[in-house]
């Protein structure tokens, strides 16, 4: 799915907790398919890194900062609604929870950004 967003024509970016974690440690944690190359590699935020965690409002800062050179919408979706999100939608970015599998609605989310145009 995040392929076929970034083949669409969505940036993709990534801001995670990640403890003490190192970015090799976490690849293994997550599902094989896994790859980071389909986030911009200056967007991928991860606090082991750069020790800033959510909810601070400064790792959403760093996010939009690291966009401020083009116009774009920005979106941060969360699993579920909480002072995390709340911090995305202070520095301007629009908040949406998707519901997990397997009951997901992310297709609906998908729906909605070409409904606005913003994919293909």
């Amino acid at each position: 799915m995040l392929s076929d967003l970034k083949n669409s024509g969505v940036r993709l970016g990534l801001i995670s907790n990640t403890a003490n974690l190192t970015r090799a440690k976490l690849k293994q944690l997550l599902p094989l398919d896994f790859d980071f190359n389909v986030f911009e590699a200056n967007l991928v935020l991860l606090s082991s890194e750069i020790g800033i965690e959510k909810p601070s409002l400064e790792i959403f800062e760093l996010g939009n900062q690291s966009n401020r050179h083009i116009s774009l919408r920005v979106s941060f979706i969360a699993l579920r609604i909480f002072r995390k999100t709340l911090g995305a939608q202070r520095v301007g970015m629009v908040g949406a929870r998707i519901q997990p599998p397997p009951n997901s609605d992310l297709g609906t989310f998908v729906d909605f950004l070409r409904k606005l145009k913003f994919l293909q």
